[in-house]
């Protein structure tokens, strides 16, 4: 077993207890490497860790112990691993025990697609063997101390780290003056893990991936930020060239345009991302209606605002990026 496979082990738990000495080992070893499985381990830590649900190994018990989201059975929870049978839970939140107690059928809406189904079915065969005890819940996590409690200090030094080499576009983001909310957003970004309709098709939680903004194309990463008509309107207004090609791991590198200063771009393109991106949450979740205009009023804000953030030296710039918004409108 290679090292690196033995560290995505320690790191992702599966049921084994860690000392912290080991485990810092282990994280100094990750922030070393650039291997694409560790980076495909560290996303699912990420995402994992957005929802609130880091993974740990479930002594049999089940009061305290989430049936869909806690690690309990067989390394993986069950949410991920029956995606289908889960859209089709209508309470997500249910202990072991009480899903046992009252039947996992009771928690299920009354029609079944053929896979969650089928999904059922697998599920129904697997709990079929399971006994509880009366012993208390016991949760180990290679991120938690002695007592339980969880540290995330190492957890995000690993994520901000992990698979990415000092040039990438990973590590830039990481060091913008974005706030710490929208580096994380522009983690996902770059990985194509923000929730877009095609990441939760592929997923099964939604039937299908067309964008709800023109009704035409799939909801990918790119196309949403920056092919679908309303982003590509946007973006021309700003005086940009967005490329044939482009990619969301490419965005860092998005052409600059010539009246737009070097210094801070990547903040600068943060700012876009992230209002179109909350636009579009808007139009989806609460049926608002923002106009090209709307939406460049909603770029000067978040441009004023962050640039509080800048070095003291560099915080003029957010005047110029407010001008370069109030230009486009």
């Amino acid at each position: 077993m290679s090292e690196h496979y033995h560290s995505v082990l320690l790191l992702w738990g599966a049921g084994r207890k860690v000392s912290h000495k080991h485990t810092s080992g282990c994280l100094s070893r990750v922030r070393s490497s650039n291997s694409p499985l560790l980076t495909r381990t560290s996303a699912r830590l990420i995402a994992t860790w957005r929802a609130g649900k880091l993974p740990s190994s479930i002594r049999w018990a089940g009061q305290a112990t989430s049936f869909w989201q806690d690690v309990w059975l067989n390394g993986e929870c069950l949410s991920d691993r029956f995606p289908a049978l889960h859209s089709h839970c209508k309470r997500g939140d249910k202990s072991v025990a009480a899903t046992l107690s009252d039947g996992l059928r009771n928690q299920l809406v009354s029609r079944l697609t053929a896979e969650a189904a089928e999904e059922l079915a697998v599920l129904e065969n697997i709990l079929s063997d399971v006994a509880l005890s009366d012993a208390r819940d016991t949760r180990h996590s290679p991120f938690a101390d002695a007592d339980g409690k969880l540290h995330t200090a190492d957890l995000y030094a690993l994520l901000k780290g992990v698979g990415a080499s000092s040039g990438s576009p990973v590590n830039h983001f990481w060091g913008s003056c974005a706030p710490p909310r929208v580096q994380f957003f522009a983690w996902l970004l770059v990985h194509e893990r923000i929730q877009c309709k095609a990441n939760l098709a592929r997923r099964k939680i939604l039937p299908d991936d067309t964008c709800e903004l023109c009704g035409r194309c799939p909801e990918t990463v790119v196309h949403l930020l920056f092919f679908c008509d309303f982003a590509a309107s946007f973006w021309r207004a700003l005086g940009f060239d967005i490329p044939a090609d482009m990619e969301a791991k490419n965005i860092r590198d998005l052409p600059r345009p010539i009246h737009i200063g070097k210094m801070h771009y990547d903040t600068f393109i943060l700012v876009c991302c992230w209002s179109l991106w909350k636009r579009r949450n808007g139009i989806t979740f609460r049926q608002e209606t923002m106009t090209l205009r709307q939406t460049l009023q909603e770029c000067k804000r978040e441009a004023k605002a962050w640039s509080c953030r800048l070095p003291c030296t560099d915080q003029s710039l957010g005047d110029h990026w407010c001008n370069l918004f109030s230009l486009a409108m």
